[in-house]
C-alpha cells in the first residue's frame, strides 16, 4: 500500500482550504496596478466604460471617468436620442468642439461642454445605427422590410478587479457617493491600471478648485490617467481624476479628483447610463 507523507497531506489540505476561501470570495487579489493590464485591449474596445482609454485631437491619451445618459422628455424622443451616450473626461483633456477618439476606432465623439470652474468636460457619443433587410417568404413572392438596430457605444460600467479571479473586468456602476472616512478606494487609469490603495487626505496648496484629495501607499498616477474614475471597490462612483502629484515634488503620492456631485451640480440634465 502506498503511504502519503504527512507533509504532502498537509500541503493538500492547505491547498483545498485556500480553494474554498477563494471560491467564496474571501480572498481578494492584490491591488497593485500592472502596466500590462492598464494598456490591455479591453480599455480600447467598445463598449466604452469608465476606465476606457481615449485620446484628444493632439493624440494625447486620457481616461473616461463615467458614462452618462441625457434626461428629460425632449432628449429621449427618438431611439437614437435614447441610445446616445455622454463621456465624462478631465477638462484639461481637450477643449469644447474638439474630437475624441478611441485607439483603433478613430473619432468616436466630440466635446460638447467644458466646465469653467472644475476640471470637467462632456463628450457626446452617437450610437451605432445599422440597417439590414428582413424578408418573409410566402407562396409567390418575398415581402421584405428594413430592420434598423440602434446600439449605444458606451455603457454605465466601470473597469475594476474581480475579487474572485483577480482579473480586471467591467462592473455596473453602483450609484454615486463619497468615500467613507477610513475607506480604501480605487482608481482605474488607462496608464497605471487599477489601484485600490487610496485613502482620503486634505489637499496641499497648489491644487485646483472643487477638488478632493487622496493619498496612495507608494503607488502613483501617471500621464494618461487624467479623468479616470475614482470609485469604491464595489463600483460606487466618487469622481474623476483631476491632477496627479508627480509634478509637486514631495506630494508624488497625492492625487486630486473632482467629486461626481460637482458634475451633477453643473450639469443636472444627466445621470449614470444603464450598464447595457
Amino acid at each position: 500500500m502506498t503511504r502519503v507523507s504527512f507533509t504532502n497531506r498537509r500541503t493538500r489540505l492547505l491547498a483545498a482550504a485556500l480553494a474554498v476561501l477563494f471560491c467564496s470570495g474571501l480572498i481578494t487579489a492584490a491591488t497593485t496596478p500592472e502596466p500590462a493590464e492598464a494598456a490591455a485591449d479591453f480599455r480600447k474596445a467598445f463598449p466604452i466604460a469608465a476606465g476606457s482609454s481615449v485620446y484628444n485631437s493632439r493624440h494625447q491619451p486620457c481616461t473616461v471617468g463615467a458614462v452618462l445618459k441625457a434626461n428629460g422628455f425632449f432628449a429621449n424622443i427618438t431611439e437614437v436620442q435614447r441610445k446616445t451616450r455622454y463621456l465624462v473626461i478631465a477638462g484639461h483633456c481637450g477643449n469644447n468642439g474638439q474630437d475624441i477618439g478611441l485607439e483603433g476606432h478613430g473619432v468616436v465623439g466630440r466635446i460638447i461642454w467644458e466646465s469653467g470652474d472644475a476640471d470637467l468636460a462632456i463628450v457626446r457619443v452617437d450610437p451605432s445605427v445599422t440597417h439590414r433587410p428582413h424578408c418573409m417568404p410566402n407562396s409567390q413572392l418575398h415581402n421584405c422590410t428594413i430592420l434598423t438596430t440602434v446600439s449605444p457605444l458606451a455603457t454605465g460600467r466601470i473597469f475594476l478587479r474581480s475579487a474572485f479571479s483577480g482579473q480586471p473586468r467591467s462592473f455596473p456602476i453602483q450609484g454615486t457617493g463619497v468615500p467613507g472616512a477610513d475607506e480604501s478606494f480605487c482608481t482605474s487609469g488607462a496608464t497605471t491600471g487599477i489601484n485600490c490603495n487610496w485613502s482620503s487626505v486634505p489637499l496641499p496648496e497648489g491644487f485646483g478648485a472643487h477638488q478632493a484629495g487622496a493619498q496612495s501607499d507608494g503607488l502613483f498616477l501617471a500621464g494618461g490617467d487624467s479623468g479616470g474614475p475614482v470609485a469604491g471597490r464595489a463600483g460606487q462612483l466618487y469622481g474623476s481624476i483631476a491632477r496627479m502629484g508627480n509634478d509637486l515634488g514631495p506630494a508624488r503620492d497625492i492625487m486630486s479628483y473632482t467629486p461626481i456631485a460637482r458634475l451633477f451640480q453643473e450639469q443636472s440634465g444627466y445621470s449614470i447610463a444603464p450598464p447595457n
